[in-house]
């Protein structure tokens, strides 16, 4: 996309987050929809801060757009959106409230409010919830971003209950960035369980979705998350936090450099980590001044 269509984008999220938090929106849509929502909300905030960041092949003329155009895509911007979803639809104490053996209704409908109106705002929330997950995680806030995603209960293994594990993607979402944070934070065992769930839900679920346009995406976060579940592994041995069936997969693709990393080879975890990190960006615009930047 070019600079006016990324610029075009956000102003086009801002206007359409605009009417969901101050109309009364009365309509149901998709989960799948909402989440796909926010998903590319996110998306397009680290596409672009890619993209500024790569000065050396842009005109003066982009690079002038770039500087009058601080508030495209934004960090602070994206992040107050996604919260602002969060607090305005009360999803946190609608969760809590569930937890505590309140009314289920918003699980029980996976989060559609039949004969209660509009299930957009609420499943918004929910979803912003994974969004402030993955938006903190890729700025290297990795408390924050665990902090967003406690009240999903992801970590009570809670089977069937979460309106997460109903959409695919979200469900991957949810445990590769709530799985990268507690390795970064050196929770290794807590790391390698989320891995090691999420996974499992892959290996039984995706020949269900060899036709789908997501299907490469969850082969691809599949292979990342075998690439960091062996550095758990290499840093903490975590035979009784894994399935043997996972363990054998980890073995087969990466049982040399397990070896390497065990015996203390550097080069075998710069290999697994560049390959199955996220891609971070930095919250801040390049010095415009240095067009070598690249």
């Amino acid at each position: 996309p070019t600079l006016e269509q990324r610029c075009e984008s956000w102003d086009n999220y801002c206007a359409l987050f605009q009417v969901i938090l101050n109309t009364n929106i009365n309509m149901q849509l998709p989960n799948l929809w909402l989440w796909d929502m926010v998903d590319d909300f996110v998306y397009q905030f680290q596409s672009f801060c890619a993209y500024r960041s790569k000065l050396k092949l842009k005109s003066p003329k982009e690079i002038a757009v770039l500087r009058e155009a601080d508030q495209v895509w934004n960090a602070l911007g994206v992040l107050n959106y996604l919260q602002a979803l969060v607090d305005k639809s009360d999803i946190v104490s609608v969760l809590k409230g569930e937890r505590e053996g309140g009314d289920r209704s918003f699980t029980e409908t996976d989060g559609y409010g039949y004969g209660k109106g509009s299930n957009v705002l609420k499943a918004l929330g929910y979803f912003s919830l994974i969004g402030l997950l993955r938006v903190h995680c890729l700025l290297g806030d990795y408390h924050s971003a665990l902090r967003s995603a406690e009240a999903l209960g992801a970590s009570e293994g809670r089977a069937g209950a979460a309106l997460y594990q109903r959409v695919t993607g979200c469900h991957i979402s949810v445990f590769y960035y709530s799985g990268f944070c507690h390795l970064m934070k050196r929770e290794y065992t807590l790391a390698a369980r989320a891995f090691n769930s999420i996974l499992l839900y892959i290996s039984r679920t995706k020949q269900f979705h060899t036709q789908t346009a997501a299907y490469d995406q969850i082969i691809k976060r599949n292979e990342e998350m075998h690439a960091l579940l062996a550095i758990c592994s290499a840093l903490c041995p975590q035979e009784r936090a894994i399935d043997e069936g996972v363990h054998k997969a980890v073995l087969e693709k990466h049982g040399d450099k397990l070896q390497r990393m065990s015996a203390g080879q550097q080069g075998g975890f710069n290999e697994l980590f560049t390959y199955a990190c996220p891609k971070f960006v930095t919250p801040v615009p390049p010095n415009y001044d240095d067009t070598s930047a690249d």
